[in-house]
């Protein structure tokens, strides 16, 4: 007979926050895509339940008559809305699908319910879809019309699935529109279709269902069954189960549907089976039970009919069990109305007497081990409402309650994150030093998937060994990274072991030292010499010529650098955790210096410092030089010496002459030289300093001018010669180069006479010997003053004049 189930159930809604890490996908979301499977009953009604924790609005569409809706939400209260029982799933492809959008994040649960049938799932929103599902449903039924089934929600168009049908070993294409959904049913009585492929281009939804199953077979007391897909992205290898309170002790069955082949499963530690994709493995478990495997897989639970749980209340229901890898820490749960409603808890030791409901903590004696780990379960019972459960370490709860012929149940929340793709795990750093009763370690894991890139929101378990064994937990950054911290208390010293766990991945080991005592070297070390470079240029490495000393712990380094002096405002330098440091390329001169500590220690007080060394930086000089000559004009065949007088030339400077763009002279700052008229005289000089440019450097130019020697010569004429007693007579000079402005002194018998003009006139006396110097104002001139020809005068005495007249005789 069919159990009686009328399924007034609450919304359950989820808001995570943990430190330094957000989930990014869980059930919460503004944007998801339903349907309902059919039930196996007549009477139906189907409704929406949506939380959430904002004041909130949103719209309900469908292609479907009737459906479309505008809704409100309300912190704390759940909104119902009903839909019209037409927009049931019969066959093949529909326009049915429902789209609830929402201004703020929501959680949104779905119900069938009928007379006597009914059940409920947990919504995935559209950020949480996949491409790639397998089906858990059930197999045994009343009657051919209500086999084993699975449908798709297309929540976009052009999407095209790829369909095998694991019960007949077919495949099938099928192309959708956006809110179309398809239904597979099973052709037979007690077909079954678990692990069914969904394969798609786009994301889509996916609900495994039954419109009334029987559980186990030969149970006669069917119901619904539904439960929307998670995708195979988010399955895990770890599972953690509590049996179902409130019934006989015969236990629950399980189903375990694999996606690879040879998938091993053990229970409690002990290899069960191995399947391959597709298959399932079914088993009845009781009490608390850990379930692992190889691979990654889908586990769902199932509570018997009550013929065959003691007859004391309750149907068959389904229920999806999320592996530890996707628990999360804070829950916010609701029970239904009129049922006996029950919360399962499964967490892992380091979180007993974390756990709090409703804000109080549960006892450590609620839980109960489970074989073969270090996790432990327990079955609280929880008044009507709503309810919190909340931990800082990730751990998993289930909610379920009973009638007397009905049922319900749910996973109480978990991550969707895509641990499916974790490719391997590594842990930072190798070693680690701490001081007991004083420090913290930390240490971080780095998650990738095959193509080397992070994965975000994945929990990582840290496995501590050594002084004492600890265990705990963190979730994934967006780069990939989750960081556990811990301490220790106490005297014993000693190294630990961690390494880090992701999906089965493990990381190597790092080891932590704790000692018992923190001190900081008492000696500095030593390191390389100072370094002096030309213009901007890298320095050799900063070598550690000495290690620090005295310290008791692993030592941890810090370079600092200062453009001041080697004593003021010191700067770190970032990264730089290593005896040895290359500066690199410098642009002025810096000190450098390495202070040093123990890892154990809170800060860098008291850290040891070296001496600074210094790294100059020399900025290039110009080198040049100016020549001078001790004449720069002379007459030919003269030697004209020159000097060179250099700037930034160094100690040693080097010169060389050049006459003319020849080289003369050797590498001397001076420089003798016969020039001719126009000969160019240059210098170069070759700095001996260490930082230059432009190096030679040249000197000015100098154009010698050399005049030509003149011989100077002059003669001399008169006006008369003889003459006669007291005639004056004039004497005048004719000069060779005498120059424009030539000197004249007349002589007569060797007595300077006359003025500077080359003109003299006087009275000679019989005798007088007449003679000119001649000084020549050319620049270059020989023979200068020159003497002129001699004149002497010869001067008649003048006789009386008379006329002696004789008569001639004839």
């Amino acid at each position: 007979m069919n159990s009686k189930k009328y399924f007034l159930l609450l919304i359950f809604s989820l808001w995570v926050t943990l430190a330094g890490f957000s989930q990014t996908i869980t059930n919460v979301g503004t944007d998801f895509w339903v349907a309902f499977p059919q039930n196996g009953v007549s009477s139906i009604v189907l409704k929406l339940f949506i939380s959430s924790n904002y004041s909130t609005s949103g719209v309900v569409s469908s292609a479907f008559p009737g459906v479309n809706q505008n809704f409100t939400v309300i912190p704390g209260v759940v909104t119902q809305l009903i839909i019209p029982s037409g927009v049931q799933l019969v066959n093949g492809a529909e326009d049915k699908g429902i789209h609830i959008t929402s201004n703020d994040p929501i959680s949104l649960y779905v119900t069938n319910s009928g007379m006597a049938s009914a059940d409920a799932y947990l919504a995935l929103p559209v950020n949480a879809l996949g491409l790639d599902y397998r089906i858990v449903t059930y197999t045994t039924t009343f009657s051919a019309s209500d086999q084993s089934s699975f449908s798709v929600v297309a929540v976009q168009d052009g999407t095209e699935l790829t369909i095998f049908n694991h019960q007949t070993n077919s495949t099938s294409t099928v192309q959708l529109h956006i809110g179309q959904t398809y239904l597979v049913k099973g052709t037979n009585m007690n077909d079954d279709l678990t692990g069914s492929r969904v394969q798609s281009n786009l994301p889509v939804a996916v609900f495994g269902s039954m419109p009334l199953a029987l559980i186990p077979a030969g149970c006669n007391a069917g119901d619904h069954l539904v439960e929307q897909m998670f995708p195979y992205y988010s399955w895990g290898k770890n599972f953690v189960t509590v049996s179902l309170a409130g019934r006989d002790a015969s236990g629950d069955i399980f189903r375990i549907v694999a996606a690879e082949d040879a998938t091993n499963i053990s229970i409690n530690g002990i290899a069960v089976a191995t399947i391959n994709k597709g298959d399932y493995y079914e088993t009845n478990l009781t009490g608390n039970n850990s379930i692992t495997t190889s691979n990654a897989t889908m586990l769902a639970q199932f509570a018997k009919g009550m013929f065959c749980s003691g007859m004391i209340t309750g149907d068959p229901m389904m229920m999806l069990i999320p592996p530890r890898e996707q628990f999360l820490t804070n829950y916010t749960i609701s029970t239904v109305d009129g049922f006996s409603s029950w919360v399962n808890i499964v967490a892992p030791d380091y979180a007993i007497g974390t756990i709090y409901q409703d804000g109080v903590l549960i006892p450590t004696s609620a839980f109960s081990p489970v074989p073969s780990t270090t996790y432990f379960g327990a079955q609280r019972p929880v008044d009507p409402g709503s309810h919190t459960f909340t931990s800082v370490s990730p751990f998993g709860v289930f909610v379920y309650g009973w009638q007397t012929t009905d049922s319900y149940g749910y996973p109480g929340g978990c991550s969707l994150s895509q641990i499916g793709t974790v490719n391997s795990v590594t842990i930072s750093p190798p070693a680690a030093t701490g001081l007991l009763n004083v420090s913290t370690l930390c240490f971080t894991a780095h998650v990738q998937d095959n193509l080397s890139n992070p994965v975000a929101g994945v929990l990582v378990n840290f496995n501590i060994s050594g002084i004492s064994n600890i265990t705990g937990a963190a979730y994934t950054d967006a780069l990939g990274n989750a960081q556990y911290c811990y301490a220790r208390t106490g005297a014993t010293t000693g190294n630990d072991n961690i390494y880090a766990e992701c999906f089965g991945f493990i990381s190597t080991t790092s080891t932590a030292n704790w000692i018992l005592n923190c001190l900081n070297p008492t000696g500095a070390g030593t390191i390389g010499s100072s370094q002096s470079g030309c213009g901007n240029f890298i320095p050799s490495t900063l070598t550690s010529l000495t290690l620090p000393s005295g310290q008791s712990g692993t030592l941890e380094y810090k370079w600092q650098q200062s453009t001041t002096s080697a004593v003021d405002v010191f700067t770190d330098i970032a990264m730089s955790n290593s005896p040895d440091y290359s500066p690199g390329l410098i642009t002025q001169t810096t000190w450098y210096r390495r202070i040093a500590r123990v890892e154990c220690m809170s800060d860098w007080t008291g850290a040891a410092i070296t001496d600074a060394l210094e790294i100059t930086v020399n900025i290039p000089v110009i080198p040049s030089v100016t020549i001078t000559a001790d004449f720069p004009q002379v007459c030919a065949g003269e030697t004209v010496t020159f000097t060179a007088t250099p700037v930034n030339g160094g100690t040693s400077p080097a010169y060389q002459w050049k006459v003319n763009g020849t080289n003369a002279g050797t590498s001397a700052p001076v420089f003798s030289h016969i020039p001719l008229n126009g000969d160019q005289i240059i210098c170069l000089v070759t700095s001996s300093m260490t930082c230059t440019t432009n190096n030679p450097g040249a000197s000015n130019t100098i154009t010698m001018i050399v005049n030509p020697v003149l011989p100077v010569s002059v003669t001399i004429s008169s006006t008369a010669n003889p003459v006669c007693s007291g005639t004056s007579v004039t004497f005048t000079a004719f000069a060779t180069n005498g120059g424009t402005i030539p000197g004249y002194q007349w002589k007569v018998n060797g007595t300077n006479e006359g003025t500077n003009n080359p003109v003299f006139s006087f009275s000679p006396v019989n005798g007088d010997v007449v003679t000119c110097s001649l000084s020549s104002s050319e620049t270059c001139a020989s023979g200068n003053p020159a003497p002129s020809n001699p004149i002497t005068m010869l001067v008649n005495a003048n006789l009386p004049a008379g006329i002696t007249i004789a008569a001639s005789a004839n």
